[in-house]
């Protein structure tokens, strides 16, 4: 009896590795699926796209034992038959049919690249009575420059606390803090109080800074964490959930909510991390943190941290969004 043409062992081995196609999925007419499809037919060690955009590597396959060899100008005369042989290839390395799922594409739209972010995080923290803290960033992850505004508010009081960093493609901190009686937008808009060295950071947790949904989320990805638990009300409005399970380590460790955590992380303490997207666009909308006394969720408690993101946009590398990473009151040296 003849084998099912998804039964071959290529396609098998395909399945098993389930690379992602994050960003645009592949078409069958490409350059690159032309070139996967002749080292398929040719029986060389087919190299498959994985990630599209700012990540990108490649996956090498199994080696398949050639039946036949084809040469390139057959390999052109080979018409609807190949094209589908390649649209099949495609549809299992996206791991969905007819499309990426909505894991995906929540990863593509954080897949910011050589991009500049801006992003504006409303951060509320469980025990802290009230207080507020609003942080504007601007951050071009392909060079490491940024530039982030804290600002945190008590309930019932017109003024505020506002802190202020600039990062330099060489690693270099620049910041400033206006403590008592500050009116935020005239510090801003001044060029005085700037000082270097110290860390670049916020206060309470890594979770404050701008960029750290989508740093996270990538990671989460790329580790298979991330799994979709229908959908939930954030902020007022009706979006998708998404959950892993995660130990911050120095760097976070992410794995799949019910499963034993890697080696790294054992013995840590557990967070479930809820990420939320918009469920027409899968633009990230925030996330929750919350500790787990198990790998269970049932097991995890009230989130002792939330974010909700009110503006979440990928600007093109023009030198007027460039401009932004530093500000108009930034020192010289940090141009």
């Amino acid at each position: 009896m003849r084998e099912h043409a998804l039964d071959d062992s290529l396609l098998m081995a395909v399945r098993n590795a389930r690379p992602a196609i994050d960003g645009a999925i592949l078409k069958p007419t490409s350059d690159e699926a032309r070139k996967m499809l002749e080292q398929v037919l040719s029986g060389e060690t087919p190299t498959v796209l994985k990630g599209a955009g700012g990540d990108r590597d490649r996956v090498r396959l199994p080696r398949r034992t050639p039946t036949r060899h084809i040469s390139r100008p057959r390999i052109g005369a080979i018409t609807a038959a190949a094209a589908a042989a390649v649209a099949v290839i495609v549809v299992v390395l996206s791991g969905v049919s007819g499309g990426p799922s909505l894991v995906d594409r929540a990863y593509a739209a954080v897949n910011v690249g050589d991009q500049v972010l801006h992003e504006v995080d409303i951060r509320t923290l469980a025990h802290d009575h009230g207080v507020s803290q609003t942080v504007e960033g601007w951050v071009q992850p392909g060079d490491g420059r940024a530039r982030v505004i804290s600002i945190e508010r008590t309930p019932g009081d017109s003024l505020a606390i506002v802190s202020e960093w600039i990062v330099t493609a060489s690693g270099r901190v620049y910041t400033r803090t206006c403590l008592s009686g500050c009116h935020p937008n005239s510090f801003i808009d001044s060029s005085t109080g700037w000082r270097t060295g110290g860390a670049f950071g916020l206060s309470g947790s890594p979770q404050a800074l701008p960029g750290t949904f989508a740093q996270w989320f990538r990671s989460a990805y790329r580790s298979r964490a991330v799994v979709s638990d229908g959908t939930a009300t954030f902020a007022g409005q009706s979006v998708a959930r998404l959950q892993s399970m995660s130990a911050l380590l120095g760097t976070v460790v992410f794995w799949r909510p019910g499963t034993p955590p890697p080696a790294s992380a054992r013995g840590q303490q557990r967070l479930l991390i809820n990420w939320y997207v918009d469920r027409a666009t899968a633009q990230p909308v925030g996330y929750t943190v919350s500790g787990c006394s198990s790998d269970q969720t049932r097991s995890c408690g009230a989130p002792a941290n939330t974010l909700r993101i009110a503006t979440f946009q990928r600007l093109n590398p023009t030198p007027q969004n460039l401009a932004l990473l530093t500000g108009p009151g930034a020192p010289r040296d940090a141009r």
